[in-house]
């Protein structure tokens, strides 16, 4: 019992008196024109990057159909066409080069994996736009009804960076 009196003792005393406790108040850092400035450039910079991320995807996009549809269409075309014209002595030479067309755009769509990109980049496109709302939404309202500044630029700058480490090259 006298031990257990002792632990009630030690919980009692671990914190110091309340009165040590004060609580200061924390001065805001007020939004003024140079850090509005600053997260306008990391605005402009995200919209150009969206711009340049959807770009790519598009183009991504243009050179998996541009390399994909030969390698689907030349079988189809050349297995008939082979069949029909067998008993011909330059239908030999004209399958081979047509296999190996095929053989040529089914690697680049598989060696670069063009449709693997252009999904990248429309994520990324899209992020970097959301970003830009986030920011645009946040500038739109008056000083007085935003964020805390130095909160909000801490996030803002945090996901730009991280965008912009794990962005695939354009």
């Amino acid at each position: 019992m006298a031990e257990y009196n002792k632990l009630e003792e030690e919980a009692d005393n671990r914190l110091p008196p309340r009165s040590l406790f004060k609580d200061t108040g924390r001065d805001e850092e007020p939004w003024d024109t140079p850090t509005e400035d600053l997260i306008k450039e990391w605005r402009e910079s995200c919209s150009s990057l969206a711009a340049a991320h959807e770009q790519s995807a598009r183009t991504c996009k243009r050179k998996h159909v541009w390399y994909g549809l030969p390698s689907l269409m030349i079988p189809m075309v050349m297995t008939p066409l082979s069949a029909a014209l067998k008993d011909q002595d330059w239908i030999s030479y004209f399958e081979m080069t047509a296999f190996m067309c095929t053989a040529v755009t089914t690697a680049m769509v598989q060696f670069f994996n063009f449709s693997g990109k252009s999904e990248r980049h429309f994520s990324f496109s899209a992020r970097y736009a959301d970003l830009v709302t986030d920011i645009d939404q946040e500038l739109a309202k008056p000083r007085h009804f935003r964020q805390q500044v130095d909160t909000f630029s801490l996030k803002v700058k945090m996901t730009y960076d991280a965008l912009n480490n794990s962005a695939p090259d354009l």
